[in-house]
């Protein structure tokens, strides 16, 4: 299917949630029924909250490797705090 085809096939779109979570396995992914958007959720420690949703899954997996490569906290960084709270995602509301 391609990206904007997704939410047609809500089984798909479960399926492909839960193998995005297996292939990352410090995020929670999730597809939002009544939203039909697909929600990650990072269980790391980070300098500031973020999460990340999207329609399209090939785009969730990009901004979830974004928002770990600028905040996540690695061990020599966790003096770092923060108490922000951000999201990326494709339509701000």
């Amino acid at each position: 299917m391609d990206g904007n085809a997704w939410w047609r096939d809500e089984g798909a779109c479960f399926a492909k949630a839960e193998e995005i979570q297996r292939s990352r396995p410090h995020w929670i992914v999730l597809w939002g029924v009544d939203s039909r958007v697909f929600w990650a959720f990072p269980m790391f420690n980070m300098t500031t909250l973020v999460f990340a949703y999207s329609r399209d899954p090939a785009d969730l997996i990009a901004r979830m490797d974004r928002i770990e490569e600028k905040f996540r906290i690695w061990p020599q960084r966790m003096l770092m705090t923060g108490n922000d709270s951000t999201t990326e995602g494709g339509d701000q509301r």
